[in-house]
């Protein structure tokens, strides 16, 4: 999408951009009265009516600048674990490679990447007691020569960037200080800083059965769903399934609600695979300051994924930056998404759930066939 693309939309004014900034930061449920009282708080004189709050929502989602709310979730507390699978193409067998790829369920979302590795960056799941599953599919891969090499990051925990739509220009586009961000970088790791984005290497597992899954699914498919329709679909009574989700809340699995916005298609997305030596927080406190939207996906307390989306000109100036934190860094490295290849499916992923065992049984063998027969 081009930049123009938010002209012919309409342009946004400031108004709008606040309460964007109050969805991001208040969750994607916020009500146009919380809205209101968010606004009113930060700026007491200025007027901000839940009715005009409501009807800006209803226009700005109306333009496709704000996209439908979603929950956001933490699968790996009941056992289903994420991670990005990135894989080199093996010359001539990029068209078999890309054919394959969309015919393994768990490879739920891919698109072409440029960067260490020129090939595929997968997004996979895998049952988190069987450590080696996604390696063992690489391996076979690697093996048919579909592949040449491959990494796999496994996400143990993640965080969504806040956007900071103070340096967002309504015409589109970001108004950022770069020379201001390269001198912070300077402050910031002088000293040991504590990490800005709270996230867990240790991930206790939360014990789960079939209803749990299929509430779980359901207020994925709708964050809006009512607790008297899930006592519907799941036939459980309505307390109990009140009680489920608070539990599912307390223990780390429903971590609330975000929303996305039209804007974020128009960026180049970078995903920079970082291992830190030293001060972790204050390097992420250095991504952290950054207004671009993103996220911090973690693999353990050293190795950590940084996904960010930005425009083209700018770039140069965010690697400019990440050169100045390199005596932190063990190891960087940086992927370039191009367009993606298929639609996301994740929630497809529930349906692996056995019921009976409570369990995840994922068909690897079925997919290892597949990937020898691929000829």
């Amino acid at each position: 999408m081009e930049r123009t693309e938010l002209r012919k939309r309409g342009l946004l004014d400031q108004k709008d951009l606040e309460i964007l900034d109050a969805l991001d930061q208040l969750g994607g449920n916020a009500t146009a009265q919380e809205i209101s009282e968010f606004l009113s708080s930060k700026n007491p004189e200025q007027n901000y009516p839940a009715r005009t709050i409501r009807y800006r929502v209803s226009m700005l989602t109306e333009r496709g600048i704000l996209l439908p709310q979603f929950l956001q979730t933490h699968e790996r507390r009941i056992g289903l674990g994420e991670g990005i699978l990135l894989v080199q193409e093996g010359g001539s067998m990029s068209e078999v490679l890309e054919r394959v790829a969309r015919n393994i369920p768990i490879f739920y979302w891919f698109f072409p990447t440029i960067g260490q590795f020129n090939g595929l960056m997968i997004h996979t799941i895998h049952d988190v007691q069987s450590p080696d599953m996604i390696h063992n599919i690489a391996r076979v891969m690697i093996e048919t020569g579909l592949i040449k090499d491959y990494s796999f990051f496994d996400i143990v925990d993640y965080a969504t960037k806040s956007v900071d739509f103070r340096y967002y220009q309504p015409e589109g586009g970001w108004d950022w200080n770069w020379k201001r961000w390269y001198n912070n970088i300077q402050s910031n790791l002088q000293e040991q800083r504590a990490n800005p984005f709270v996230l867990q290497e240790d991930q206790p597992l939360f014990e789960c059965d079939e209803v749990d899954i299929t509430i779980l699914k359901h207020m994925k498919i709708n964050p809006n769903v009512s607790m008297r329709e899930l006592a519907s679909i799941t036939q459980a009574p309505l307390p109990e399934v009140r009680e489920r989700v608070q539990k599912l809340r307390e223990n780390g699995v429903i971590r609330g609600s975000k929303r996305a916005y039209g804007l974020i298609g128009e960026l180049l997305w970078v995903s920079c695979f970082l291992r830190m030596n030293d001060n972790v927080g204050g390097v992420m406190q250095c991504i952290r300051e950054l207004p671009f939207p993103g996220g911090i996906l973690m693999h353990d307390n050293e190795r950590y994924c940084v996904q960010l989306g930005l425009d083209a000109d700018d770039l140069k100036p965010f690697l400019e930056g990440l050169r100045m934190m390199g005596s932190f860094l063990d190891s960087y490295s940086i992927q370039i998404h191009l367009a993606d290849r298929v639609e996301a499916h994740y929630l497809d992923m529930f349906d692996y759930f056995d019921k009976e065992e409570k369990r995840w049984k994922i068909p690897v063998e079925e997919y290892l066939r597949m990937i020898t027969k691929k000829k």
